[in-house]
Formats: C-alpha cells, sequence, structure tokens
C-alpha cells in the first residue's frame, strides 16, 4: 500500500528543499540520506525522475553503497488528493470532497508544514477539522443535499410563526473563514445526530434547532453567505437555541406536570373512593344485627338469645378487625398523598399561577375526602358495637326481671310458708312439725 509517510520524511530530512508544483528538488549527504531513499521506493508512492550521487546518474531501484553528495527531483504523482500541497489555500481548491466535510486520510502542507498523522495540530488546522466535522454534522441534519454545482445543504424548518422555509447553505471554506473562527463547538450537532433512536425529546430539539436556525437566516444580509455567516456566529446560534430549547422545555414541563397532578387527583381520589366504599358495603351488615336483637327481644328460649348475644359478639369483633384495617389503608393513602404533594409544592415557585392554584385544589379537595373518611370511620366504629350493647342491655333486663320474679315468687313462698306454720302451731301440731 502506498503511503505519504516516507516521502513527508524524506523532505524533513532536507535542509533547504524546494517544492515547486507537484515536484520536491533537494540535496543532502547521500549517506544520511540513504534509508529514506529506499524508503520512498519501497512505498511506491510517486516517482524520482533523477538521483545524482557524485556527479552520477543512478537508478532508483539500484542506489550505490557508497557516495558523498546527493541531489534528486521527486515528483509526486498520485491520483487522489493524498499528497503533497503548496498551502493550505491550493489543498482546500484540490479536493472538492473537503467542502462535504471529508478530509484525505493522508496529505502535507509544505508552507504548514504539517502532515496529517502529526499529533500536533496548529491552530488552522484545528480549525480545518473542526470545520469538515461540523459540515459532517450538519448534512445529518439536512433534508437532502444538493452536489451538482458546489455542496449545497437545503434545510425546510417550521419557523415560530407555524410556517416553512427553505434554507440553503452552501458550504465554502477559506484561510480566512478558519483564522475567523476557530475551532467550533459541534456538541450539538453531534447530539442531534446521534439522539434519533434514544432522545425522547429528539423531534422536538430538531424542531427547536430548524426554529433557530431560521431565526439566524432573517438576520444574514446575504443569503448567498448564509453558511459563512452560520459559521462566524455560530456562538450566537447555540446561546439562542439553548434559550429557545428552555422556553420549550418549560413549557412542556408545565404541561407534563399538569397532567402529573391531574393523575396524582385521580388516583388518590380512586383510593379515596375504594375506602368509601368499602365503609358502605360494612354498614349494610349492621341493621341484619339490629333485627337479630328484635329477634332476641321476642324469644323467650335462653339458649336462643345466648346465641344471638355470641353472634352479634362476632360481628364486633370483626367489624372491630376490619375497621382497623381500613384506618391502615387510609394511613397508607394519607402517607402517598403527602409525598405527591410535597413533591409538586417543592417546585411551586417555578410553576405558572394556574398549575399553583390545580395543586391547591387538589389539596383541598383531598384533605376533604380525609375528613369525610375519618367521621364515617368514627361513626361505624362507634354504630357497630351497637346492636352488642342493646342485646346485653335487653338479656340485663331479662336477667333483671328473671331475678325480680324469682325474689317475688320466692318471698310469696315465704310468706305463705310461715302463714301455714303458724296455722299449724294453732291447731297443737307444731311439735310434729
Amino acid at each position: 500500500m502506498m503511503s505519504l509517510f516516507s516521502v513527508v520524511q524524506l523532505y524533513r530530512f532536507l535542509e533547504s528543499p524546494r517544492f515547486d508544483a507537484d515536484t520536491i528538488h533537494g540535496e543532502a549527504n547521500y549517506l544520511l540520506a540513504k534509508p529514506y531513499l529506499d524508503a520512498v521506493v519501497a512505498s511506491g508512492f510517486g516517482r524520482f525522475e533523477e538521483i545524482i550521487v557524485d556527479g552520477e546518474d543512478v537508478d532508483c531501484n539500484s542506489l550505490p553503497d557508497q557516495g558523498d553528495k546527493l541531489s534528486f527531483e521527486f515528483k509526486c504523482v498520485h491520483e487522489t488528493s493524498e499528497n503533497f500541497h503548496e498551502n493550505l489555500d491550493d489543498f482546500l481548491a484540490a479536493d472538492p470532497r473537503i467542502v462535504r466535510g471529508e478530509l484525505p486520510a493522508e496529505f502535507f502542507l509544505v508552507q504548514e508544514n504539517f502532515y496529517s498523522k502529526d499529533m500536533y495540530k496548529p491552530d488552522l488546522i484545528q480549525s480545518l477539522y473542526s470545520l469538515c466535522e461540523f459540515i459532517k454534522c450538519l448534512s445529518g441534519l439536512a433534508l437532502y443535499h444538493d452536489a451538482k454545482n458546489g455542496f449545497k445543504l437545503v434545510f425546510v424548518p417550521t419557523n415560530s410563526k407555524g410556517g416553512s422555509k427553505s434554507i440553503v447553505l452552501e458550504t465554502v471554506l477559506s484561510r480566512d473563514l478558519l483564522l475567523s473562527v476557530g475551532a467550533l463547538d459541534c456538541s450539538l450537532l453531534r447530539g442531534l445526530d446521534d439522539g434519533a433512536k434514544t432522545d425522547p425529546h429528539y423531534s422536538e430539539k430538531i424542531g427547536v434547532f430548524g426554529v433557530t436556525l431560521t431565526e439566524l437566516y432573517e438576520k444574514c444580509s446575504d443569503n448567498q453567505k448564509f453558511f459563512d455567516y452560520l459559521v462566524r456566529n455560530w456562538s450566537a446560534f447555540l446561546v439562542s437555541y439553548h434559550n429557545n430549547l428552555a422556553v420549550y422545555l418549560s413549557g412542556f414541563a408545565f404541561h407534563k406536570a399538569k397532567k402529573e397532578v391531574a393523575q396524582a387527583e385521580f388516583d388518590l381520589a380512586s383510593q379515596f373512593s375504594k375506602v368509601i366504599g368499602d365503609i358502605t358495603a360494612k354498614l349494610l351488615g349492621i341493621p341484619v344485627s339490629f333485627a337479630a336483637v328484635l329477634i332476641m327481644l321476642k324469644s323467650t328460649d335462653e339458649l336462643e338469645m345466648i346465641s344471638v348475644l355470641v353472634s352479634l359478639l362476632l360481628f364486633g369483633v370483626v367489624m372491630r378487625g376490619v375497621l382497623k384495617n381500613q384506618y391502615r389503608h387510609l394511613e397508607r393513602i394519607l402517607h402517598a398523598r403527602d409525598i405527591v404533594i410535597g413533591s409538586f409544592e417543592g417546585k411551586r415557585s417555578d410553576y405558572p399561577n394556574d398549575l399553583s392554584l390545580a395543586i391547591d385544589s387538589m389539596s383541598s379537595a383531598l384533605k376533604n375526602d380525609e375528613i369525610a373518611i375519618l367521621k364515617q370511620l368514627r361513626f361505624l366504629s362507634l354504630i357497630s358495637w351497637g346492636p352488642l350493647v342493646l342485646a346485653i342491655l335487653l338479656l340485663c333486663y331479662r336477667c333483671f326481671y328473671f331475678l325480680t320474679k324469682t325474689a317475688e315468687n320466692f318471698f310469696i313462698w315465704i310468706v305463705g310458708f310461715l302463714d301455714s306454720f303458724s296455722m299449724l302451731q294453732g291447731y297443737g301440731l307444731a311439735f310434729s312439725i
């Protein structure tokens, strides 16, 4: 594979080389230069027009082992721009791919003494690489490319008023442009190029990019040189883009926050409604319990009355457990409500007035629901023991009535017994008794 590297090494080895069009003229000590000559021959790049060693013309494929003075002419013949170039201007004019953001893998700029594989890049060269990356990234965002006459990038963005207007950027590079802009910040363009599959806000960011591009385009007095204007004002473009994006995202965030508030209110209200529904279902069992008390009231069977009393006791215990579970469920809902409202309250200062009012309305409505449910739970807790209390009172009344009757009968029996005893004593039968 042909490589420019060995020719660059030979050129840099020479003390006072001369580059004329596409030919290198050089003189040097032969023995010191021979390894470089061999490397150039082996690379297959270009050709030696002549090699003179100590006044004798020699063939490049059979170089002598000894010699003192060397002079040569080397023609840099190559079909691509991977070649020697007089200077940066010559290089920019030689390769039409550069305006598309494509640099050859190898090139050497004579006046700048720069080789593309050098670790150190002068500021001008850094600007060149940066601008080529800028063009490549910008090309990825363009609607289509027009390469019939030069290289043009066509955008059809939507402006802030909802309309669209085509914007054409003809990429033209010059030394003056490179000197003016320095290294460009291409992070935004790279992010937009790479974010199509990963960024959930990609389409929105592309829209903001188009709006910002339109704003800058309308400020350019010569639309034929908009690419030049865009590059020179790229820093201002970035500031404007990020401002526009911030405005959009803030509006998007407020819209999202409104949806979150509405969803949170709906979810919490559903949970409150579930608690109320459960309470209502439990209330239906209380009339049945009171009906059992009526049965107990009409019953004369002690065993039946005790069975009803035990049933009402079990009902009260079960209701107590159910209501305790409802209390715990309500506490979890209230804890979730406090977390949700707290998350919104922390950003209240950033929210518009209508969103703040929506948060206040949600908080007030949920607080009212809390108070209503707590009242229902307390009422249900109280009334759930009502049937049992009535049954106990009824049983106590029955017992009191039974004891009263028993005492009354016992008293009558005692009185009768005493009367009988007195009568028997009157007949003289007391001793027999």
